[in-house]
């Protein structure tokens, strides 16, 4: 049986002496002529996967970075929405106040989008209901374009990303068929970089579209 490639020379040395002695059925050998011992050393790290991704993996990654920061400041902003709690509610559920004064209360309340919808109720007066209702309705409508403001960019980030992914397979096969053509198929790693980019530009849109679009 063959050994582990990169096992030291004390190592192989003992394993071939322990095989001399007919007390091990292992002898350490490379049939491959050191490919797979500089296969096994070689190491794939950010530099080597984001070259072999090619040009169009640099805005894959970009897309990402700029929903993650979207996200994030999305996700504080909301986070620092205030509710209507019970204390709250009583301020204009207490008929000793007038609407005057339960407006002035509400207006001072800060990053509270229930207290701004309250206050345009409080402020229509008496005016028949359907135009309540009205000032109501486009009161929420501005309310809910704030809270959902940015997240249609972070839906056209995660809609690019993949189609990025999928413009650089079709590079990277371009790439391939192009080394087919001059080098023809006797040596593959002529038509790997073309396959490293088609595959790792996809992976890349993969990787930033689902998080993002689940964001």
């Amino acid at each position: 049986q063959a050994g582990q490639p990169g096992l030291s020379v004390k190592a192989e040395g003992k394993q071939v002496s322990a095989w001399i002695g007919g007390k091990s059925d292992r002898l350490p050998m490379d049939i491959t002529g050191g490919t797979a011992i500089r296969a096994a050393e070689q190491k794939q790290d950010l530099e080597t996967w984001v070259e072999a991704g090619g040009v169009l993996l640099y805005p894959i990654l970009i897309a990402g970075l700029v929903g993650t920061l979207f996200t994030l400041f999305k996700a504080l902003h909301l986070f620092m929405q205030k509710r209507l709690g019970h204390k709250r509610k009583e301020l204009f559920l207490d008929p000793a106040k007038s609407s005057d004064q339960v407006r002035m209360a509400l207006s001072k309340i800060t990053r509270c989008p229930g207290a701004r919808v309250m206050e345009a109720c409080f402020s229509s007066g008496d005016r028949p209901i359907e135009i309540l209702d009205a000032m109501v309705e486009e009161k929420i409508l501005t309310e809910q374009g704030k809270q959902e403001r940015f997240l249609s960019i972070i839906g056209v980030l995660a809609s690019i990303a993949p189609l990025l992914g999928l413009l650089g397979t079709v590079t990277g096969m371009i790439s391939t068929f192009r080394a087919i053509t001059i080098f023809g198929t006797g040596d593959p790693r002529m038509m790997s970089t073309g396959i490293s980019e088609a595959l790792v530009t996809t992976a890349a849109g993969l990787c930033v579209a689902v998080p993002t679009l689940l964001l």
